[in-house]
């Protein structure tokens, strides 16, 4: 594992690169009594991370286990976890040019469009001015999460040639396909 974190905070998160193409901040999002937080010291790094990675990586993707957008409020600390971790991360990805955030805990499978403060910047995928969400936590859903409710502003609709949400029991397979256009920076 990477180990590029501040020494007292352990190796909780950290961060890589690979070539130019695209580097990757892992946060911890847990605190714990298993519920959602982020410690100040840690937010201030991903900041400084960002700022030293944005003019040289074509994608910054970060990356945590709890998510900071679902629809889903199955599963422990959901919906008040998402906003502890809006609140504490949200600018610092927006500001520092994340392009794309992956997420777990939530058994299901969302994305959003570009997506800053609880607004949706834009209904497609080109050249987002804020970070794309996806929860992919598909697996191992006992919550009985089988169709995440949806219907945020958000998200994109659900139908026609885009799924937005692929959910299950181990039953059913879906799959999504997520095609996101080369970004400039």
């Amino acid at each position: 594992m990477p180990v590029d974190a501040p020494a007292d905070e352990g190796v909780m998160f950290y961060d890589f690169c690979v070539s130019k193409n695209a580097c990757f901040v892992a946060m911890d999002t847990e605190c714990d009594l298993d519920i959602a937080a982020m410690k100040p010291s840690q937010v201030t790094w991903i900041e400084s991370e960002l700022a030293s990675q944005k003019p040289q990586s074509r994608w910054l993707v970060a990356y945590g286990h709890r998510p900071l957008y679902c629809s889903n409020t199955g599963g422990n600390d959901i919906p008040a976890g998402n906003a502890v971790l809006r609140k504490a991360v949200e600018g610092t990805l927006h500001h520092g040019g994340v392009d794309l955030v992956i997420q777990g805990h939530v058994h299901d499978y969302e994305r959003t469009w570009p997506v800053y403060n609880g607004v949706a910047t834009a209904t497609n995928y080109n050249d987002p001015a804020a970070p794309v969400y996806v929860v992919n936590g598909a697996a191992g859903n006992r919550e009985g999460n089988d169709h995440a409710p949806g219907g945020q502003p958000w998200e994109p609709p659900v139908g026609g040639n885009s799924t937005s949400k692929v959910s299950g029991d181990g039953s059913q397979i879906g799959v999504a396909v997520v095609v996101m256009p080369s970004v400039s920076r």
